[in-house]
């Protein structure tokens, strides 16, 4: 049995929630203790922990510990004053996206330098890995002196990480964590009537910003003129200090109503625990999603989802699932956009069909994946 300490976890989106809660019960299913490292505890409470909840190194909070000397100062106080840090065997990066140049990465692995002087196992688990420019290039190539494994979550990222000259041998290719978590079925889904749209803005990669609000549009009016009822929801909305989807949201549907006050779309606005997400999602019938992980909860309920894809994770990740045809990018031309959401809608009672045993496969393979990576920790 090791000790655990699931770090660099940003949980107020829970897309990250899904993603840490699913990573820390199968952790614990394969006989492990875990912790988690937060700056965000009241969050974290979200999430069934058998060992707690102890500080996070606070560069996600408080923007003065993304300052190089500042977080090497707060990792070293860390390891050396809380208990939770002192007592891990292994120091594991959360599952995400923030290998990252848009967000920063330097600063989120100045705690795996220290963690390696003070004699712990370090990996980090289930990430996307760039683009990254060359300056991230360099530091994630560094990084591999104290980084014992980099668990990567789908081909691009694999390759990405290759190309920095992190070494192959270092690299493990998973898939993403959310698939860990066994499946549960909705039994709702079937006979709603409602589909669920998330969004995000998005303008990083020289991405149209207006296009892609002209292209929701467009959707929305396709599958309104399906007959369901149209709800905006997000992993990441309701929070005053966080990203707030519902706001790009409210202007899209304050665009449709303009054009046709009648139609049957509105806007969730309110903040949701990731259980109350969950329950929202498995009353929907469809979901139409620009975060990646609005459309894994759903698949993982039994209920189709196509994606439209701002950073390479989407497409890649429906790569491996067999679904590329329903996830398209968020800069789609409109006339391929609505060709292939169209078939999505065409084929949904066939992916939902299908749904079932597609996802206990993914989650097979996940757990595979896992004792895989326990296996080349020694543990």
């Amino acid at each position: 049995m090791a000790k655990f300490l699931i770090n660099n976890t940003a949980l107020r989106n829970n897309g990250d929630v899904a993603l840490v809660q699913s990573l820390s019960n199968a952790l614990v299913r394969n006989g492990h203790q875990v912790m988690i490292a937060t700056s965000y505890d009241n969050f974290a409470q979200q999430i069934n922990v058998a060992e707690g909840v102890c500080p996070e190194v606070a560069g996600y909070k408080i923007r003065y510990f993304q300052h190089r000397l500042l977080a090497n100062i707060a990792a070293i106080f860390l390891l050396l004053t809380d208990k939770h840090y002192r007592s891990c065997d292994v120091i594991l990066g959360a599952p995400g996206g923030y290998i990252n140049s848009f967000y920063g990465i330097n600063w989120k692995l100045t705690i795996y330098r220290w963690a390696k002087v003070f004699g712990k196992k370090t990996a980090i688990y289930s990430q996307s890995v760039g683009p990254l420019n060359a300056q991230d290039k360099s530091i994630l190539q560094a990084s591999q002196r104290y980084i014992d494994l980099l668990v990567v979550r789908d081909v691009y990222s694999y390759k990405a990480a290759v190309d920095t000259g992190f070494l192959s041998e270092n690299i493990l290719l998973t898939e993403d964590a959310i698939f860990l978590e066994n499946p549960v079925f909705s039994t709702e889904s079937k006979s709603s009537k409602i589909v669920l749209f998330s969004v995000r803005q998005w303008t990083y990669e020289a991405r149209d910003l207006n296009a892609y609000i002209t292209l929701m549009c467009q959707l929305v009016q396709l599958v309104l003129a399906k007959g369901f009822r149209i709800e905006f929801v997000s992993t990441c909305q309701g929070l005053a200090t966080y990203i707030n989807d519902a706001q790009l949201a409210q202007t899209i549907v304050d665009n449709i109503l303009k054009e046709n006050p009648a139609a049957d779309v509105c806007v969730d606005n309110t903040y949701h625990t990731l259980a109350s997400l969950k329950s929202k999602i498995s009353k929907s019938n469809l979901v139409i999603g620009t975060r990646l992980h609005m459309c894994l909860l759903a698949l993982t309920s039994g209920i189709p989802a196509f994606n439209l894809s701002y950073e390479v994770k989407g497409l890649e990740c429906y790569k491996y699932l067999g679904l590329t045809a329903y996830s398209i990018d968020y800069n789609e031309l409109p006339t391929q956009a609505i060709q292939q959401l169209t078939q999505f809608l065409d084929n949904a009672a066939e992916i939902r069909a299908a749904l079932p045993s597609l996802m206990q496969e993914r989650h097979r393979v996940a757990n595979d994946q896992l004792v895989a990576f326990l296996n080349r920790l020694g543990l």
